[in-house]
């Protein structure tokens, strides 16, 4: 008699910090509330902003072309903006909570490693945040009739707002096991965000001003939000292009950015994976240092393999008035 073959053991099974958030999450009202009440706000305001427009087909108005790429922009630039308030809000108690209900020495006494407790909550978190994203849908496919924009548009701006919130998830993570405080992560987690938002538009508005011309395209690399307007502006006569720093003809700024979002991961990754563990269990610094330089080796290499060296040199210089 043949033995019974078990069934492999699946992803949730391996990883039941994934499990237990997911249901944890979910179970109740509340995230169902949120949902809805994310696609009833991004709803409300699409309508003001189609009212906005002037009526289309006269002589003076947009054509309905026009008024569905407007719609399109509004709803991923408003979906950033829920991304950007609510993964900080959404992620700022993953593990403090586990220091404030006093389960976090029972959550050490698992034979789970730091690196499967910081994937099942990053996973949690991304997974809720597809959700929000995925919730605007209904919305695209009704302003898809306008014309404007492609399927293929709404996938791109898709997976890069996901791959923006990965880097704030995983951000607000290492605040969460750094400050071990819920208020003070989330509070750390937004100086943090706008920071890295906000603050090289700062530095690139004060470079115009100072040069008396254009500032140094490496201000808008460095931004996140450079990194998504670059990947809205698809139509050559956009005007996002100069929001996001390059000129219609030239390299994106995502394809740029996106080193800086893969490099910041992987260093908060192996942040976090050192602060989620006491102080006897953590590994020497000098390991966690050689790591992080063996990341950033990795991420200039392929660099320089992707983009030739006329197009990092552009970076810091300044472009022509």
């Amino acid at each position: 008699m043949k033995p019974i073959p078990m069934p492999r053991p699946t992803t949730l099974e391996i990883n039941p910090v994934l499990l237990k958030e997911i249901r944890g999450r979910m179970r109740g009202a509340r995230a169902f509330l949120l949902l809805t009440g994310n696609l009833l706000a991004l709803s409300f305001f699409t309508g003001l902003f189609y009212l906005a427009q002037s009526p289309m087909g006269g002589p003076f108005g947009p054509t309905p072309a026009e008024v569905g790429w407007n719609l399109f922009v509004s709803i991923a630039l408003m979906q950033f903006l829920i991304v950007f308030f609510g993964v900080p809000t959404i992620a700022a108690n993953a593990i403090s909570a586990e220091y404030e209900n006093q389960t976090y020495e029972m959550l050490l006494t698992t034979p789970l490693s730091a690196r499967s407790i910081v994937l099942g909550k990053l996973l949690a978190i991304l997974a809720y945040v597809t959700m929000l994203i995925l919730s605007a849908l209904p919305l695209y496919s009704l302003i898809y009739v306008l014309g404007g924009f492609r399927w293929i548009d709404v996938v791109r701006v898709s997976a890069g707002l996901l791959a923006i919130a990965a880097v704030y998830s995983i951000m607000t993570l290492f605040n969460s096991a750094w400050l071990r405080r819920t208020v003070r992560a989330s509070g750390m987690s937004f100086f943090m965000s706008i920071a890295w938002t906000f603050l090289p538009y700062v530095f690139a508005i004060l470079d115009g001003i100072l040069a008396q011309g254009n500032p140094i395209w490496g201000w808008f690399v460095m931004s996140p939000l450079a990194f998504y307007l670059s990947i809205l502006a698809v139509n050559d006569n956009s005007a996002l292009h100069s929001i996001a720093g390059q000129s219609p003809r030239g390299t994106p700024t995502w394809q740029l950015s996106i080193f800086l979002l893969i490099g910041l991961f992987f260093v908060f990754s192996i942040l976090t994976m050192r602060m989620v563990l006491p102080e006897a269990r953590r590994p020497p610094r000098s390991r966690t240092f050689v790591a992080i330089i063996l990341v950033l080796i990795a991420l200039l290499v392929i660099g320089a393999l992707v983009h030739p060296p006329s197009v990092w040199r552009a970076v810091f210089e300044r472009p022509l008035l």
